[in-house]
């Protein structure tokens, strides 16, 4: 189990814990929608991790980002970067994170 999968496991244990006793529903919200946005992040910085597996210019971009190698950890902190970006308005920013072509905006970086 990785470092995301451990702070997303931690959120829904107190989720849980805050559920079960009442708690309150402000700071329920706040955790669920911090939940969802830190699944976003994860399964999209998979899916691109998988997708560009074999592709150069996308390994080559993520360098010129200056990120560095095709880890898990490097894609995620690009996708990261390019989300804080985005200008959500009245979406959440969840669902916005995956709508991104990332590995086009890795491949143009290569270029």
């Amino acid at each position: 189990m990785d470092e995301w999968q451990l702070e997303m496991e931690e959120i829904q244990r107190r989720l849980a814990s805050l559920k079960a006793h009442d708690g309150d529903l402000a700071i329920i919200d706040e955790l669920e929608a911090e939940l969802r946005i830190l699944n976003s992040f994860y399964l999209t910085a998979l899916d691109v991790l998988e997708a560009g597996q074999n592709d150069r210019a996308a390994h080559q971009g993520l360098i010129s980002e200056r990120w560095g190698d095709w880890t898990l950890r490097n894609v995620y902190s690009f996708i990261y970067e390019k989300a804080m970006e985005l200008e959500p308005g009245r979406r959440e920013l969840s669902s916005l994170i995956p709508e991104q072509d990332y590995i086009a905006m890795l491949r143009e970086a290569a270029n």
